[in-house]
């Protein structure tokens, strides 16, 4: 500027000039035109935020350390389709902590701006949202400076158009005494202006041409302080990050102009696929920068119908390196999951005829053999059907007796299980420690349908002994004498058959057997009962072993039948013993008695079906030439 100073000389003065402000000034031959101009020279942005009421967004910045008081100018504008309202910009400065005074605030609707004058460090600049708005913005940092329609050389000068150089015909514009030093062609009018240069007799040798020119422009140069800012980062609020939502689709796309970074905290690259925790499905990330979610099998808990928002938080970058975090919001609908088997093996239950008519396998311990992931899932059992049935007894099994067929009507189902059923007389044929053994396959469905798989149950029946019947056709003997000398041998033969129901037991051996033995007087009569038959149940009584052979007796005794499942019957014998009279040669009959000389006798053979008078003879003097009407020698 020493220059103008000797070029206006004394015509220039403190009071009518500042050429720190290049303000215009007329003077007699010469103009000085203004060269001052605020430019607006963007430092950032402009980058992407959101805010929300009471959660503003932060931008953090880091002057370069050589800036020196830059006067930097900061504007926050509501983005297109937003409904934020930045009301309030402030401004802190990270390295001390403290808050820095911001200039010339305004605060409209839809921006709001603010200046400061700030050196080289580390700051955070806030942008709140008012009126409970929230939504996307825009922001900026610039910087103003002196500049002349954005050129380099910043300096303008009044000169004389007397002075037009003589040969600068086709290179000097004289526009408001300015020369400029440009690759002219063409009209003045088209002329592209780069650089403006005050041309002067600069080295004083009265002349005024390029000597000059090139002196001035060493001179006069003058390139602004830019300030520069190093890094940046754009902190969304997380604790209500903005969302993207899929509205059910399971696509979500992320504003135009930005790239995912980072899905879950996990880098990113189109193309590629992540999986989220506790396998709640996969983000993949498309060529065209969308995200779609694909459900996993974390999810298959959901019943039909059920809803639930997987919330993912995205980071993504725009072509300036700022970083934005969202929420991508899936929304899932779940579907019915069918009931799957996961234990094959069989529920199997034993119950022993002896002490039970039936087994029942419970509900629950059917249905812990499955599983449905849905939430609330109501499992039930579904067609029980018997496929096989076996017994440990090969007759059995060739008679084709316990059949699937035949034993379904014993096989129920009801809301505390499966149940099987032994009680019928249909099972009588299932003998001591038999089994039969059946198989059950059965169904389970949900609420929604039925599952493919089918689960399996074993009832095992361990039969008990069903006693045998023991049938006599005679159990009393009468009029069995028991003095005859001739025959004291006496044949019993009751007549023994057995029945049982158990199959193996029927076409068994039967094993008899006798005990108790008495006779009238409760004696143990020794040897009474002979030539006992094992097989048959007949014998003979001995009667001469009989204590008191001379009188009427009763004998009785047990007659027991062993099956081959070693159980037991018996039946009682009663035997009524009747003893021969012998009357006495020296009995008289007197006439008085001739009619009932039977009575005489009689009384010493009770119970005989007959007898015979023998040797009966007429005492002398008793009037009768031969028997008495009603007395006959045989009777």
């Amino acid at each position: 500027m020493e220059f103008l100073k000797k070029f206006l000389g004394g015509r220039f003065s403190s009071k009518n000039a500042d050429l720190h402000g290049w303000q215009v000034r007329r003077l007699p031959q010469f103009e000085l035109l203004e060269s001052r101009e605020l430019l607006a020279v963007n430092l950032l942005g402009p980058v992407t935020g959101y805010a929300q009421p009471n959660n503003p967004a932060e931008i953090r910045f880091e002057l370069a350390a050589n800036t020196s008081a830059a006067s930097l100018h900061f504007l926050a504008q509501q983005s297109s389709g937003s409904t934020l309202d930045p009301s309030q910009l402030s401004l802190v400065n990270r390295s001390t902590g403290k808050t820095v005074a911001l200039s010339n605030m305004v605060n409209g609707t839809t921006s709001s701006s603010a200046s400061a004058q700030l050196s080289g460090g580390s700051y955070s600049i806030y942008i709140y949202a008012d009126g409970g708005s929230k939504g996307n913005f825009t922001f900026t940092i610039s910087q103003e400076t002196q500049s002349h329609a954005g050129l380099d050389i910043l300096v303008a000068a009044a000169i004389a158009q007397q002075l037009q150089p003589a040969g600068w015909a086709n290179r000097v514009n004289y526009y408001n005494g300015l020369l400029a030093n440009t690759q002219y062609a063409g009209a003045a009018s088209a002329m592209p202006i780069t650089k403006y240069y005050p041309v002067v007799d600069v080295n004083n040798d009265g002349k005024v041409n390029t000597t000059d020119l090139n002196l001035a422009e060493q001179l006069v140069t003058l390139t602004p302080s830019v300030a520069t800012i190093k890094s940046h980062q754009v902190i969304v609020p997380n604790s209500t990050p903005p969302t993207l939502a899929d509205g059910g689709s399971g696509n979500v796309t992320v504003p135009t102009g930005q790239q995912v970074q980072q899905i879950a905290g996990q880098s990113i690259q189109p193309g590629q696929s992540k999986t989220l925790a506790d396998n709640q499905g996969t983000i993949t990330l498309a060529s065209n920068g969308s995200l779609s979610f694909t459900p996993g099998s974390g999810l298959t808990k959901l019943a039909q119908g059920e809803k639930v928002t997987v919330t993912v938080p995205v980071t993504s970058r725009d072509a300036y390196g700022n970083e934005y975090t969202y929420a991508a919001a899936f929304t899932v609908t779940g579907k019915n999951e069918l009931p799957t088997l996961v234990n094959s093996t069989p529920v199997s239950l034993s119950f022993n005829q002896s002490t039970a008519n039936s087994g029942t396998i419970k509900t629950a311990e059917i249905l812990a053999k499955w599983t449905d992931p849905d939430n609330g899932a109501k499992l039930s059992i579904i067609n029980p059907v018997i496929l096989t049935a076996t017994t440990s007894n090969s007759v059995l099994n060739s008679q084709s007796k316990y059949t699937p067929a035949n034993l379904k009507q014993y096989l129920t189902l009801t809301s505390d299980g499966v149940t099987f059923t032994v009680s019928d007389s249909f099972f009588d044929a299932l003998g001591l420690n038999e089994t039969l053994t059946i198989t059950v396959s059965y169904g389970i469905e949900d609420e929604y349908g039925t599952s493919p798989d089918t689960g399996t149950l074993t009832f095992i029946v361990t039969g008990k002994d069903n006693p045998s019947v023991l049938n006599a056709t005679q159990t009393v003997f009468n009029n069995i004498i028991s003095n005859d000398n001739k025959n004291l041998k006496k044949s019993i033969n009751p007549g023994f058959s057995v029945t049982d129901s158990d199959q193996r037991d029927a076409t068994g051996v039967f094993v008899y057997s006798f005990s108790n033995v008495k006779d009238g007087l409760n004696n143990a009569d020794s040897g009474l009962i002979t030539d006992f038959d094992s097989k048959t149940g007949t014998f003979n009584i001995d009667t001469s072993k009989l204590k008191n052979r001379n009188a009427n007796s009763v004998v009785t005794l047990d007659v027991s039948v062993k099956s081959a499942s070693g159980g037991v019957v018996t039946q009682k014998l009663t035997i009524n013993l009747n003893a021969i009279a012998t009357p006495s040669a020296s009995t008289v009959l007197t006439t008085s008695e001739t009619t009932s000389i039977t009575n005489k006798i009689k009384p010493t053979v009770e119970g005989s079906s007959g007898f015979t008078i023998k040797n009966l003879t007429l005492a002398s003097g008793t009037g009768f030439g031969s028997f008495p009407q009603g007395i006959s020698l045989a009777m």
